[in-house]
């Protein structure tokens, strides 16, 4: 890999109340890929995530009150387009995502405009989630090969590397609600390339989730009503694996 394509490649965190993880998760990312910026969007902490993030080395943007996951990611995707970035690198904040496995995005990213992240393709072990979670995910990958006929693992993982046309794309629909399942099926819908790699994911360090029970049922609701009118509307799928 030529300092050129380490340059063009810029790694964004969204962070919520992350004060902490998000230190320790900055740090641990430039230990491994000290020449490739990274970029924290603190989405209206109310603790010091944005005081942490800095004085680990990020470059930081705050929103101004909690806007919610969606916003985060579109803040990230607009950053990149505006400074010339090549290809974004999303991750948590919440230490789940091992920087390790971040050359696994970068090695595989020819020929693809998204690649997906999967713990469930990792050799090194298998990841372990919860009951209701992994039935959530199970429903989702069951509706990608339904509907794309796209083998996707791992449909709700925050960790996956995106290409410049595919922001591009992106942001000029800025509908997401759910950014993960949906930036998946609009991409596809949009006949960009699409792949998924292994990367080693793990407990998050501190604190909890922010989705609950009721949160994520109404999530599973909504976007397979988003799925089942894509049915209707017939457009142009593509996946390669």
């Amino acid at each position: 890999m030529d300092d050129a394509d380490i340059t063009n490649n810029l790694i964004a965190i969204p962070a919520f109340n992350e004060e902490p993880n998000i230190r320790r998760v900055v740090k641990q990312i430039k230990t491994v890929h000290k020449d490739i910026p990274v970029l924290v969007i603190d989405d209206g902490s109310t603790d010091s995530t944005a005081k942490e993030a800095v004085s680990a080395g990020a470059i930081l943007i705050r929103h101004p009150f909690n806007m919610g996951i969606a916003s985060s990611r579109m803040t990230s995707y607009r950053y990149a387009l505006d400074n010339g970035y090549d290809c974004l690198i999303q991750l948590d904040g919440d230490g789940q995502h091992d920087p390790l496995s971040i050359k696994n995005l970068l090695k595989e990213k020819n020929g693809f405009d998204l690649l997906n992240g999967s713990r469930f393709l990792e050799k090194s072990g298998k990841y372990k989630m919860s009951f209701f979670r992994n039935s959530g995910r199970l429903f989702f990958s069951w509706l990608f090969r339904i509907m794309f006929k796209a083998n996707i693992t791992d449909p709700t993982s925050g960790f996956r590397l995106i290409k410049k046309d595919a922001l591009l794309y992106l942001i000029e629909r800025d509908f997401f609600d759910y950014p993960e399942i949906e930036a998946l099926e609009a991409l596809l819908r949009g006949g960009f390339k699409v792949s998924e790699v292994g990367v080693k994911m793990k407990p998050r360090l501190n604190g909890r989730s922010s989705i609950d029970f009721f949160q994520a049922a109404y999530y599973m609701f909504k976007v397979s009503l988003a799925f089942f009118i894509m049915v209707i509307q017939k457009e142009k799928k593509q996946f390669i694996r």
